[in-house]
């Protein structure tokens, strides 16, 4: 495995990579810390608290998905807790906060718990719970000026889970 260690610059709490190479591949960045989470979290009563483990930075595109570096290219950061989920940040390249939220599992597959998520203005863009990776609950939305738009509503549900609760079915009936 690659290790590369990315210059940062510090901005007040903001760090902006500096020198990065065009060819990164974000596999070459990512490292295994499920086994380190458990390290020096006896104190931590209801397990937000930070693991040991160190913070990992990987390179990913507006829909979150992990790519190589680019210049497009948003900066996730994930930082271990001591329950077993991950913290993660996103930013821009200008250093703008652009997603927060918790995982799960280190693979950063399955979101769970509170999410934010805000415009290239820094305003929320909108505010909500996953559950298990898929949206629930009541997500409150805004409009990149800051107003408040009308909030969704999610059950937890997938494609058919939805189809099934409104009565339709993703399926044909056959006749005998």
């Amino acid at each position: 495995m690659k290790t590369f260690i990315a210059p940062l610059i510090m901005i007040g709490s903001t760090a902006l990579l500096a020198g990065l190479p065009d060819q990164l591949n974000a596999q070459d960045m990512l490292m295994e810390t499920s086994a380190a989470t458990a390290m020096n979290c006896a104190g931590a009563a209801d397990g937000s608290a930070l693991a040991a483990a160190p913070s990992v930075t990987d390179f990913v595109n507006a829909e979150f998905t992990p790519v190589p570096y680019n210049g497009d290219a948003l900066l996730r950061t994930s930082t271990p807790l001591c329950n077993g989920s991950f913290r993660v940040r996103v930013v821009d390249a200008n250093g703008t906060l652009r997603m927060t939220g918790t995982f799960s599992d280190g693979r950063l597959v399955h979101a769970n718990g509170l999410f934010t998520y805000f415009h290239d203005n820094s305003f929320v863009e909108s505010v909500g719970t996953f559950s298990d990776g898929t949206k629930s609950g009541t997500w409150e939305r805004y409009s990149p000026d800051g107003r408040r738009l009308a909030d969704r509503e999610y059950r937890g549900l997938d494609v058919d889970g939805l189809l099934e609760l409104n009565g339709l079915t993703a399926y044909a009936r056959t006749l005998n």
